[in-house]
């Protein structure tokens, strides 16, 4: 779990700001920003008109960026919540659940395999991790495409 952690916030460390139709809710609306920094504990903003605003992780709810929206949901390991929360990306929602995926990356002896792991979130409550078999029948529910996972 720690190296998980560890390579979750490597990973973040390591995107570059995007520009485009960027925002992040921190709870009081929607911030539409230029671009979006994250750092260690807080993500720096530059909105639309140009001031630059500094947001911590835990007023966060959701981001978008490139495209992508990723929320905040708390963690589960072997299917045992965490007291850790995590952004993961927002890949479908079907009536009021939602299939989310973390990047995973394993460091083996030779190399770094780099993987996904996908959750089913009954709102903001766990329902299940899915495996190679329930992401593709879940896949076929939200209407998406299994090869493209």
């Amino acid at each position: 779990m720690k190296k998980l952690l560890i390579i979750l916030v490597a990973a973040i460390l390591c995107l570059p700001g995007f520009s485009g139709n960027d925002w992040v809710d921190a709870g009081n609306g929607k911030i539409d920003c230029k671009r979006i920094n994250l750092r260690m504990t807080k993500a720096n903003v530059l909105q639309e008109d140009g001031q630059r605003v500094e947001v911590n992780f835990r007023d966060i709810k959701s981001f978008s960026r490139n495209g992508k929206v990723f929320v905040k949901v708390r963690l589960y390991e072997d299917n045992k919540p965490t007291k850790k929360m995590a952004f993961m990306e927002l890949v479908g929602t079907w009536n009021n659940l939602k299939l989310v995926k973390l990047p995973v990356s394993t460091i083996g002896v030779t190399s770094m395999v780099k993987s996904s792991q996908y959750y089913l979130y009954e709102g903001s409550k766990f329902h299940l991790q899915l495996d190679d078999r329930t992401l593709r029948n879940t896949c076929n529910a939200f209407g998406l495409d299994y090869a493209k996972m």
